[in-house]
């Protein structure tokens, strides 16, 4: 058994939505793309960062959960939060793929996506607004997931730091960011490829870079001697993965790269329906 990327979905340039409606319509077209209905869906992982108000509790997944099933109890379908930076969407991946491939579940609704919270002022970090979903399913064909690898470079956890604070007008963001962040992130993500053991194939491989930092497909696809399809209009952080798909998702194979505050290295190996 194998799993694979059924459908995804962007929604974004909503300026008035809030995170919970990003999400929602965003995984409503996703599984209108697919033609799965929300009764078939058994998981959904929810792995957004920037809300309008910072919310934490109840889990972001169960509010979106709740919004596609009409305010019914859905049986059978469980719903949890994965906040891991950019990286959370990879992650999520490799909790469907696992689930799948062990038998406990058929289809994973993976949904991410940020609002521009209040920010403080200690730097700039613009959050674009919008969300992203993806549909993960079981398959028999000879595709999908391969392999997965993450690595957290802790000795570097300062040098993009993003905090919360309290000021005279609230809860707000806050930003820190060292000059060096962006070229580390680079080396760090051709170690984390060299340690996976996933060979570069640069004629045959899509790669599908995280969206931030937002010059790091272009420092590290120089330096790995490759070429990345990018996406310019709106940006996205926490769905920046999805996002990246559709400039990427027409190759044999595709290469998931995502580096975000830790450091955090996440990759994961995929094959597309030979």
């Amino acid at each position: 058994m194998n799993s694979k990327i059924e459908a995804y979905s962007i929604v974004n340039g909503e300026v008035n939505s809030t995170l919970i409606d990003l999400l929602a319509k965003a995984a409503k077209q996703c599984l209108i793309k697919s033609g799965i209905t929300i009764n078939d869906v058994d998981l959904i992982i929810n792995s957004s960062i920037y809300s309008e108000d910072y919310i934490s509790e109840p889990a972001v997944a169960s509010l979106v959960q709740n919004r596609l099933n009409n305010g019914t109890a859905a049986n059978k379908q469980f719903s949890f939060d994965l906040q891991s930076g950019g990286g959370g969407v990879i992650q999520a991946m490799q909790i469907a793929d696992t689930m799948i491939k062990n038998g406990n579940i058929a289809t994973a609704l993976l949904v991410a996506g940020d609002v521009q919270p209040k920010k403080g002022d200690t730097g700039e970090f613009k959050v674009n607004n919008g969300a992203g979903a993806i549909i993960i399913t079981a398959t028999e064909e000879d595709c999908g997931f391969i392999k997965f690898h993450f690595e957290t470079y802790e000795e570097f956890l300062e040098m993009d730091n993003r905090f919360l604070s309290w000021e005279k007008s609230g809860v707000v963001f806050n930003h820190q960011k060292s000059e060096e962040y962006s070229p580390l992130c680079s080396d760090l993500i051709i170690q984390s490829i060299a340690k996976s053991g996933i060979e570069i194939k640069a004629d045959s491989m899509g790669f599908v870079f995280s969206q931030f930092p937002e010059d790091i497909s272009i420092i590290a696809s120089n330096q790995l001697n490759i070429k990345v399809n990018t996406i310019n209009h709106a940006p996205l952080y926490s769905a920046g993965i999805i996002q990246s798909l559709l400039a990427n998702d027409n190759k044999k194979e595709i290469l998931f790269v995502n580096a975000g505050p830790g450091i955090s290295i996440s990759v994961a190996h995929y094959k597309n329906i030979s």
